[in-house]
């Protein structure tokens, strides 16, 4: 029972980390005024909310500590 019960949550996890990132990228690669440089360091930041999620659920602690909105 627990381990279907981590199985899950990390699951949410990876799906909610994925979303993030796809939607910084998305929003990087649209944008008509960024630079380069800015697309490279946004898309870093959200692999740094990624890397986060893997150690704690909290997604807003997360993007606050690497530097998103």
């Amino acid at each position: 029972m627990k381990s279907s019960l981590v199985v899950a949550s990390l699951l949410i996890l990876l799906f909610v980390s994925i979303n993030d990132y796809t939607s910084v990228y998305a929003q990087s690669t649209h944008e008509e005024s960024g630079s380069k440089m800015e697309r490279r360091a946004r898309i870093k930041r959200a692999g740094c909310v990624i890397k986060c999620l893997q150690f704690t659920p909290e997604l807003e602690k997360c993007r606050k500590l690497c530097g998103l909105k």
